[in-house]
């Protein structure tokens, strides 16, 4: 399968520039060139020979052969794979050719899909070309044959590197192949540069005392601590190393590698002359657990025959800013910041020990070990060398989590890691707890053990992930409540996860940890699938707060799924605000999107929206322009979503703003006439469509939505250029069959329809943007019509009855030639939990579903064809009739229609709380007025007349106890008080009280939305 392999250390172009660099220049490229930098790694690095690969600059016909590095890649279950890589910078466009040496294509696969690259198969040989993009380097996987492993190339490439130190800089230590590496930097020198070659860096945390004098010494004191605040205590592997003076070598003085003691301990040796002393921590002696990890608090030194403390506050360098507490007799301070679980300190990672520090890995450098720092800023990490972790422990010492990550840079600021790969961690690859402004970027990740996550900002601000490739067999992306976490972002990547999940945002239980504000987006998802229990450990997008915390404010934009490997294990999102295990805590969810998300596969397990309690909700959820499967998606039978317990304000939309369409072309995803194109207006920054008619036929733009049922909202922004023809935005049901339409005419007047019947109802201007929003309701068959927020037509009727809504079309017609520009268009879907309209209920009957007294009836009023129900009160008992539905919360629209038929008691719609309280009621009482309340304060809002329907809407928010009412579709009563505080909805009724006897009144197209 893999072979060692051997090129010239540096090919073609990369020669030159790496003697540039022996002289501390950069290389240089004309604007838009077309360069490619490649280079090899040491020898004995280990090769696959699956694939050949060779690529050129797409203007140059040389070919230059690539290095194919071998990787592992693998499951949580143990099974592991070779696999393969390369690695190379380049700018501009490139030819690739790919070569498959392990048999015949007989299919194979090249993602991301977005990159669309088409390639070119001959025999076993793939070519195709691909152009750079600085921000969003590509990152590209082939797969030959339908395999995810041994038979995957990853193509990992990186812009042209340009900040690379000059060797010959002063403030650069050079570390060649074979040079022992400082634990910390000689004065004066601030950036480790490793070499191309291989490297080995030294294991442990350390701290270094100056005595003062030169005394000697026979016994040292070690106060050892548990690992993080209620968590394990383990004994302390360590050395003592002492010298006389600052230019000698350290020897050993005491070696307690076998150290098998807790708490404080004592350990005596051979007197010997000293004045520095150094102490070197090198894990925990146990065989599981957190076997790597070191924590103590006080070092004591003693004079020989004595019990003097020489080291007291006397502390000169560590591998932490806190190496002082090591030496200040207190007990209670600890080396190394205390920032609880997530910020331990492997005895086998290097230290970075001082703030301002870069690490530069050389083209060609292989550097194995781990890399770690603890209250240090300003840290830079980067080159285009290989950070390996293949000689730190992978065996699982129960919990795997002990073992030792790749990269841990925490408890700092403004830490970047830019440009490297690693490969082959054994624990969390990346993490930078506890942050302000982490970055990573253009980081190629590949990893393969059980607990070998990405990337993780636990309790980070302001961090960036951007550029980058993370492949790995547990968690892509994590932020865990481990403290207040806000403000990161994760862009422009590509992200593959063997088994977990993509980005899990959640878990913990450390208090007011809340988690908010936080960005994902352009991002392609090459796989996803769950593991150990497939309803709780799986998600591409996961936000599951627990421990009391919330999860807020989360944004993902423009995410591509790529067909899962196995649907039947692999899911789009959860959003879950249940406890992980017993006693860990509930938590809560609210305003997130999920904008521009496509899924490019099917049959998937059920995506879900699930809220613990009221108390522990999920809410506010906006899913806009969700594509399954090229569908988009408008509820969650089409997402193939489920809800369950508290989940509320749940909206689902289409919308364009056309930004990301080619000026000059016709508007992406509609179908569209010549004449109809995207124009930069009002300016390359914020285009829209133009519409020019420039010959008798009629042009039109159209774009087609799932057939849907309930309230529609239709809204778009216009621009009429010239009064010379009609001009129209129309709706359509799935049939294609006109409902209504808002024109523009070549008088100068917006017209509108009811039914068929056209009226002007506002002059407009040329050259003015307006807002046009229409809210039809499939239930009613009618719409309400808006022009700048202002309503212009109420209730007005449909062309034609319809079930469903199922195209939007904007058109230019007649005759004459014209102008105009629509932009900003947004479909949004609200259904229904009650839509009743009472038509296929039989006449002189109850209504069915609902619970009635006597004297309710269904009558045909105002026809046979559109029936609604009689309250007819006959007696001094009150007659009601009521609809309980599931508790909802959030924002519930309670929509009906009413006709008081007389004035003679007190006749209402009312809302109810599950528990059956009254929330609010809109009352119609004997003098002739509509009241409504504000808490338990009731007024006189406006008069009605008797046999005249009127359209009555509430709009209720249950997170802040408040309603407002409409009449008519005008607004009566705005942000007023409910009579009782309440945490859902769960009734609707209508009621008939007071005396006297006769009061008859109907209600009608009752509609419940959440």
């Amino acid at each position: 399968m893999f072979m060692m392999k051997r090129l010239p250390l540096f090919v073609l172009l990369f020669s030159l520039v790496a003697m540039l660099g022996l002289l501390g220049g950069l290389h240089a490229k004309a604007a838009g060139a077309n360069l490619v930098h490649s280079w090899s790694p040491p020898s004995g690095t280990a090769a696959n020979s699956t694939f050949t690969v060779q690529v050129k600059p797409s203007d140059e016909a040389a070919w230059m052969d690539l290095y194919e590095y071998n990787v592992k890649v693998g499951h949580q279950d143990g099974t592991n794979f070779d696999s393969s890589y390369v690695n190379f910078d380049f700018s501009g466009s490139l030819d690739v050719k790919v070569t498959y040496n392990a048999g015949t294509i007989s299919s194979y696969n090249i993602t991301p899909s977005s990159y669309g690259i088409q390639a070119v198969q001959t025999g076993n040989t793939l070519s195709f070309s691909v152009v750079q993009d600085n921000l969003s380097p590509r990152k590209i996987a082939v797969r030959i044959n339908n395999s995810w492993d041994t038979g995957v190339l990853h193509i990992l490439t990186n812009p042209l590197e340009t900040n690379a130190p000059s060797q010959m800089a002063s403030n650069v230590y050079l570390i060649n192949p074979g040079d022992a590496i400082p634990l910390e930097l000689p004065a004066g020198k601030d950036t480790y540069y490793f070499k191309a070659g291989e490297h080995t860096l030294p294991k442990g945390s350390w701290a270094e005392v100056d005595l003062g004098a030169v005394y000697a010494i026979d016994k040292i004191g070690l106060e050892q601590a548990p690992l993080y605040t209620n968590g394990p205590e383990y004994p302390n592997k360590f050395i003592v190393e002492s010298k006389v003076n600052a230019g000698d070598a350290y020897t050993t003085a005491y070696d307690g590698t076998s150290n098998s003691l807790l708490g404080a301990i004592t350990k005596s040796f051979p007197a010997k002359n000293a004045r520095y002393v150094r102490l070197r921590l090198l894990g925990s002696n146990v065989t599981s657990g957190y076997l790597f990890s070191s924590t103590v608090t006080e070092f004591k030194v003693m004079q020989a025959g004595g019990t003097t403390n020489l080291a007291l506050n006397r502390g000169i360098a560590g591998a932490f800013p806190s190496y002082t507490q090591l030496f200040d007799g207190n007990s209670l301070t600890q080396f190394g910041t205390n920032k609880g679980y997530g910020n331990w300190h492997p005895g086998e990672s290097f230290y970075i020990s001082r703030n301002n520090t870069t690490v530069y890995l050389q083209p060609g450098a292989v550097v194995h070990g781990s890399i770690s720092s603890d209250g240090v800023s300003n840290v830079t990490i980067k080159g285009r060398g290989i950070l390996d972790g293949s000689l730190l422990q992978h065996a699982n010492p129960s919990p795997g989590e002990g073992r030792t990550g790749a990269i841990w840079l925490n408890n700092g600021s403004d830490n970047t890691i830019e440009g490297i790969t690693i490969q082959d961690a054994c624990m969390w690859t990346v993490v930078m707890n506890f942050s302000t402004r982490p970055t990573v970027r253009n980081v190629n990740i590949i990893t393969y053990v059980a607990n070998a996550d990405g990337i993780h900002f636990s309790g980070s601000t302001n961090g960036l992930v951007t550029g980058s490739f993370v492949r790995t067999p547990d968690d892509n992306i994590v932020m865990y409540h481990y403290g207040p976490t806000s403000l990161n972002t994760v862009q422009n990547s590509v992200l593959w996860g063997d088994d977990a999940h993509t980005l899990l945002i959640g878990l913990g239980t450390e208090p007011n940890a809340n988690i908010t504000d936080l960005t994902f987006q352009n991002l392609d998802v090459l796989a996803q699938q769950g593991v150990v229990d497939l309803t709780k450990f799986n998600g591409v997008m996961k936000l599951w707060p627990n421990g009391g915390n919330e999860i807020k404010n989360v944004l993902f934009k423009d995410i591509r799924i790529e067909a899962f490997r196995d649907p039947a294990k692999s899911v789009v999102f959860q959003f879950r605000t249940d406890e992980r295990f017993a006693g860990e805590g509930n938590g809560r969810i609210s305003n997130v999107t999920l904008d521009n998300i496509a899924y490019k596969g099917s049959g998937e397990l059920t995506s879900l929206l699930s809220g613990a309690s009221s108390s522990n909700d999920v809410k506010d959820i906006y899913i806009n322009n969700y594509t399954r499967n090229g569908i988009l998606v408008t509820d969650q039978a089409s997402g193939n979503i489920t809800s369950a317990g508290s989940v509320s304000n749940v909206n689902y939309s289409y919308t364009a703003n056309f930004n990301s369409d080619v000026a000059g072309s016709a508007p992406a995803g509609w179908t569209s006439s010549p004449g109809v194109t995207v124009q930069p207006d009002p300016s390359a920054s914020d285009q829209s469509v133009r519409m020019s008619k420039t010959t008798s036929a009629a042009i039109s733009s159209s774009k087609s939505l799932p057939s849907t049922s309930g309230i529609v909202t239709v809204q778009a922004k216009m621009k009429i250029v010239d009064k010379t023809n009609w001009k129209s935005l129309a709706v359509m049901n799935a049939s294609g069959t006109e409902l209504m339409q808002v024109g523009f005419d070549s008088a100068g007047n917006m017209y509108s329809n009811n039914g068929s019947v056209w009226t002007a109802f506002m002059p407009y201007s040329t050259n003015q943007w307006y807002d046009v929003k229409v809210e039809l309701n499939t239930a009613t068959d009618q719409y309400n019509l808006f022009i700048d927020g202002v309503l212009k037509a109420s209730n007005q009727s449909f062309e034609v009855s319809t079930a469903n809504i199922g195209a939007v079309m904007f058109t230019s017609g007649e005759a004459a030639a014209g102008t105009y520009y629509f932009d900003q268009v947004k479909v949004s879907f609200l259904h229904t939990i009650i839509d009743s309209d009472f038509n296929s209920d039989t006449i002189g009957n109850a209504p069915i579903g609902w619970t009635s007294t006597s004297g309710v009836t269904v009558q045909a009023v105002p026809s046979m064809a559109d029936k609604s129900v009689k309250m007819y009160k006959t007696t001094s008992s009150i007659v009601n009739s009521y609809k309980s539905i599931n508790a909802i919360s959030g924002i519930v629209t309670v929509q009906a229609r009413m006709n008081i038929a007389n004035k003679t008691n007190w006749k209402s719609l009312a809302i109810y709380n599950s528990a059956g309280t009254e929330l609010t009621q809109v009352g119609f009482d004997s003098g002739g007025n509509v009241y409504s309340n504000n808490g338990n304060v009731w007024t006189a809002l406006m008069p009605y007349n008797i046999n005249q329907w009127y359209d009555v809407k509430l709009i209720i928010n249950t997170s802040t106890d408040t309603f407002d009412l409409y009449v008519d579709n005008v607004l009566i009563n705005a942000n007023k008080s409910l009579e009782s505080a309440t945490n859902d909805i769960g009734r609707v009724g209508f009621v008939s009280s007071e005396s006297p006897v006769g009061g008859i009144f109907y209600f009608d197209n009752v509609i419940i939305a959440n």
